[in-house]
């Protein structure tokens, strides 16, 4: 029997997907508007709001529209962050994304041999931060849009500010480097924060980023066959704004003013049942092989660097 929503459903449905979403043009090129080729439901207070997956026409970055908005995001990632988010399920237990920290304490250190003040943006919890806890070279500090998670990296002994980097008021030209793990998927502007990383980043100063890899999020929950099988596959569009594969995330730091100085491929996260884990594993080292003959399917690490003389 066909399912009709009484019409105090869909006020409330309407009502909810006023309050907490809103539309966007393309956030790489500007292009729009931009339809969804599919839409996802997300439950919210008592309600559920419909968020689209687009493709731009014109430089095909992936991202959501309609998402949600600043109140859906606030609403998100404080009483929700724990419970309801990948970031909770991802980066609160050191174990899970391990290798991430580890290669990014590796980077830092291999873009400041001397030493130097760094800032972690989106710090969450401060698993990354804790890397740095007895490192004499290195004075690191964090900032993060969850008041939650803030709170727990400030338990850590960091110094951590809450909020967007646009709004902190940090000084132009003040750090060494800029790291930022797995954040840009998550923000409306990622132009805007780039911008923001490049005024408080000294001439000559490193941004070290990771974001997940479209090419295998499509494979995992963004194609037919998967969500015919399943069909709670998701690439969670209430936290990925933005959906990148390597090329869409190398023109947007280029376009925001950096030059790229290294790439290179996540390895998986240590998530899932041991047999999921074992699957990662090995297809790790396939995409490995395809990375090297010049198509990545595995995250994305990049370093970049703010030219002298800006």
């Amino acid at each position: 029997m066909l399912y009709l929503p009484s019409t105090k459903e869909l006020f409330l449905r309407m009502t909810l997907q006023d309050k907490y979403t809103e539309t966007t043009n393309c956030t790489l090129c500007g292009h729009g508007p931009v339809s969804p080729y599919r839409k996802e439901s997300y439950p919210i207070m008592d309600g559920q709001v419909e968020l689209g997956l687009n493709q731009c026409p014109e430089c095909s970055m992936r991202f959501t529209s309609p998402r949600l908005n600043n109140q859906g995001l606030t609403y998100l990632y404080n009483e929700g962050y724990q419970g309801k988010t990948v970031s909770g399920a991802y980066n609160t237990k050191d174990e899970v994304s391990a290798a991430e920290y580890e290669a990014f304490h590796r980077y830092i250190h291999q873009c400041l041999p001397k030493g130097g003040t760094v800032l972690d943006v989106g710090c969450g919890v401060g698993l990354l931060l804790d890397r740095f806890k007895d490192d004499a070279l290195i004075e690191i500090e964090g900032i993060e849009y969850s008041e939650y998670a803030a709170e727990k990296a400030r338990a850590r002994g960091f110094k951590v500010a809450v909020g967007t980097l646009e709004a902190a008021g940090y000084p132009k030209d003040h750090f060494d480097a800029v790291t930022i793990l797995y954040v840009l998927e998550h923000v409306p502007n990622p132009r805007q924060v780039l911008t923001a990383i490049h005024e408080v980043l000294k001439p000559g100063g490193y941004l070290c980023l990771s974001v997940p890899n479209y090419r295998y999020l499509r494979l995992r929950g963004d194609n037919a066959l998967i969500r015919a099988i399943n069909p709670k596959a998701s690439i969670h569009p209430e936290e990925h704004l933005q959906n990148y594969t390597p090329a869409t995330m190398e023109r947007m730091v280029l376009d925001t003013g950096f030059t790229i100085h290294k790439r290179e491929m996540a390895k998986p996260l240590r998530i899932g049942s041991p047999l999921v884990r074992a699957v990662k594993s090995c297809a790790h080292l396939g995409f490995s092989a395809m990375a090297a003959l010049g198509y990545q399917m595995g995250g994305i690490h990049l370093i970049a660097r703010k030219p002298n003389g800006t």
